[in-house]
């Protein structure tokens, strides 16, 4: 082989080998241009571990209600990155996200990149569910509450004696 460099797509396989591209690297991805399937894209991963640092009040709680199978008995990951998108809390087990919105998600610019980011997730087979940073903290319980409706199946909350 020459000492010549020979460019290729991203996500192609190397010239000269018999591989498949993976479904999920760049523009070889399932979905399309830019959307890359379900594995984080590297932007997303550092995002994601800068969130964590930065966490509001709120999501603080909120880890503090869903950690370690605590309070539901289903495993949930924070600052879970999903493609290009980083969503605050996420549930493998039950395929659902939950998203928690301060009041920049009241401005017309972010309300578009949410319904853009719901749209992805909802194609990727992701349910998402909203909930405002304020109520989280107000009523705990009924955030939990909340997040064992929105599950397909019910899940009885650790400490309550099941029917």
């Amino acid at each position: 082989m020459s000492g010549r460099i020979r460019p290729y797509h991203v996500g192609a396989a190397e010239p000269g080998s018999d591989s498949v591209p993976s479904p999920f690297q760049g523009e070889g991805g399932p979905q399309g241009p830019g959307e890359g399937g379900l594995r984080p894209q590297a932007r997303a991963i550092a995002k994601a571990r800068r969130l964590r640092k930065e966490a509001t009040t709120a999501e603080q709680l909120a880890w503090k209600l869903l950690r370690n199978r605590t309070a539901l008995g289903i495993k949930f990951r924070r600052q879970h990155p999903v493609g290009n998108h980083v969503l605050d809390f996420y549930c493998p087990e039950q395929r659902l996200a939950i998203e928690l919105d301060g009041s920049i998600h009241a401005q017309p610019s972010q309300a578009c990149k949410d319904k853009a980011k719901e749209g992805f997730l909802r194609r990727q087979g992701i349910r998402v569910l909203r909930m405002s940073n304020g109520w989280v903290l107000e009523d705990p319980e009924g955030f939990v509450r909340k997040v064992v409706a929105s599950l397909p199946s019910p899940v009885p909350l650790r400490g309550t004696p099941s029917p």
